[in-house]
């Protein structure tokens, strides 16, 4: 459980390098089901939920994550 500030970020376009369009792993349905779980359970008044239309290794994935992450050491 957290315990501050906490953002959770979904990659809408794979969650893995194998798991992108073209790929061996990819699964549009299986990563839609674990979206809308995450979607469903968590808490809006703990955590604050980012999707992005990226997969998990573009580069504007990291810099998003990266900056909330200095912004929110920045505000403790």
């Amino acid at each position: 459980m957290a315990t501050g500030p906490t953002a959770v970020y979904l990659p809408l376009r794979g969650v893995s390098l194998i798991d992108t369009e073209g790929q061996p792993f990819y699964g549009q349905q299986e990563d839609e089901a674990l979206f809308n779980a995450i979607r469903t359970k968590l808490d809006s008044r703990k955590a604050e939920l980012v999707e992005m239309e990226t997969d998990i290794n573009d580069e504007q994935f990291a810099l998003a994550m990266a900056n909330k992450l200095i912004t929110m050491l920045k505000n403790r």
